[in-house]
């Protein structure tokens, strides 16, 4: 009921457009409708596989199929379906019994480093330039390998190593920051920008995108930081899942970095 509220507020807010872009499965009726009012037409931009999404799926069993069957109708009438990759896009097609569905990446614009380096890490933290830094930025919540990079961290070989977070959650990690074993090794930055973003990256020397596996979504998934790592020139180390392997691995453009088990600190 709160959505749906939601959904009418901004219909009413919104103003005549020639497009409505729907981010997501809960913009859509918003969107359906305020093109229904101008004569007009929408985009159902889907980020992930909706019916797939924990909220979602903790809903009755009843609840969810009338959801799925809502999500198919406003998609078919939509003038295309949009999704951030390939693998997601097939799947999509499937579910919501569509010939297409467009997908186009997350990149960031272009961005070209500054003739001197800008570290705004190191500097931010006081790292010296010689200390490797091991960079996780985004959001910090369950199933997005936190944990796992952490403890790889206590692995042979990283000891001088730091572990840099990078984003939203601090309340999530702040056991990662008080672990003893990680004492003097372990820092957060709260998000910056997202504009300034891919500067701050630059200033790694890697970057952990550890997708876990626990979900549809995530094991499909091709993150905006993993095409923010590559515009900042950061060598990545990202889940081996066939979307992210296909990217990071690109034998067209050489290797970007490394593929891994997200579920082990060692393969990390």
């Amino acid at each position: 009921v709160e959505w749906l509220g939601w959904c009418r507020a901004a219909v009413e807010a919104a103003p005549q457009a020639d497009v409505h872009h729907a981010h997501d499965f809960e913009v859509v009726p918003a969107a359906s409708s305020a093109a229904r009012r101008d004569g007009s037409l929408y985009v159902y931009d889907s980020h992930e596989i909706a019916m797939a999404w924990g909220p979602i799926l903790r809903q009755p069993r009843l609840l969810q199929r009338f959801m799925a069957a809502w999500e198919r109708r406003l998609a078919r009438r939509a003038a295309v379906v949009l999704t951030v990759g390939d693998a997601i896009a097939g799947e999509l097609a499937r579910r919501l019994g569509l010939r297409r569905v467009v997908a186009i990446h997350n990149c960031p614009p272009w961005w070209q480093p500054p003739a001197e380096p800008e570290d705004r890490i190191r500097r931010a933290l006081g790292i010296a330039a010689s200390v490797p830094i091991v960079l996780c930025h985004g959001s910090f919540q369950p199933n997005r390998g936190i944990e796992q990079t952490a403890e790889a961290m206590l692995e042979p070989g990283l000891e001088s190593a730091h572990i840099v977070f990078l984003g939203y959650g601090a309340n999530y990690i702040a056991p990662i920051l008080a672990d003893p074993r990680l004492s003097g090794r372990s820092h957060y930055l709260p998000a910056v920008p997202a504009a300034d973003v891919v500067s701050w990256v630059a200033g790694a020397d890697v970057d952990v995108v550890a997708i876990g596996t626990e979900t549809m979504n995530g094991r499909l998934s091709v993150p905006n930081k993993l095409f923010e790592c590559i515009a900042a020139r950061v060598p990545a180390v990202v889940s081996d899942f066939g979307p992210m392997r296909s990217v990071i691995l690109d034998p067209q453009l050489g290797p970007l970095g490394e593929v891994c088990d997200p579920t082990s600190p060692a393969s990390i």
